[in-house]
């Protein structure tokens, strides 16, 4: 479904979505980028992936979308610049395409995560007993 959509939605330049700790906050890296980006008084459309929507949680000149919605499909394919410290990517095990968008993720730490396509792929690995990778 998702590959079809992506067909139909033309990316948005001006559209930003930020992630933080799979929408649970808004804040570390992605937060210090966002608060830089609008700090330059731009006419990007900034959308926080937020695992439940806030009346009061303070995010100026940004929208909330709520995580694994429809809408936040959306607003990944609708946005060109994907900003996240965590996987940003898949929505319910389904993989959103990347196509020509520009996808920093912040995350830090030890080089031996596993991220974006591959945290699918090795999570189904494990669950098959001659996967040939343990």
């Amino acid at each position: 479904m998702v590959i079809t959509l992506n067909q139909f939605i033309k990316i948005d330049k001006s559209y930003v979505v930020f992630n933080s700790f799979y929408g649970k906050r808004i804040d570390d890296s992605p937060r210090i980028i966002y608060e830089k980006l609008k700090e330059k008084k731009n006419n990007l459309k900034c959308y926080w992936v937020v695992s439940r929507r806030d009346k009061n949680l303070e995010i100026p000149y940004a929208y909330q979308v709520k995580k694994d919605s429809l809408k936040h499909i959306f607003i990944l394919l609708k946005s060109n610049i994907w900003i996240s410290n965590s996987n940003i990517d898949l929505i319910h095990g389904v993989m959103v395409p990347k196509g020509n968008r520009i996808y920093i993720n912040t995350w830090h730490g030890i080089p031996f995560k596993v991220l974006g396509e591959l945290e699918k792929f090795i999570r189904d690995c494990l669950k098959t007993k001659n996967s040939g990778i343990i």
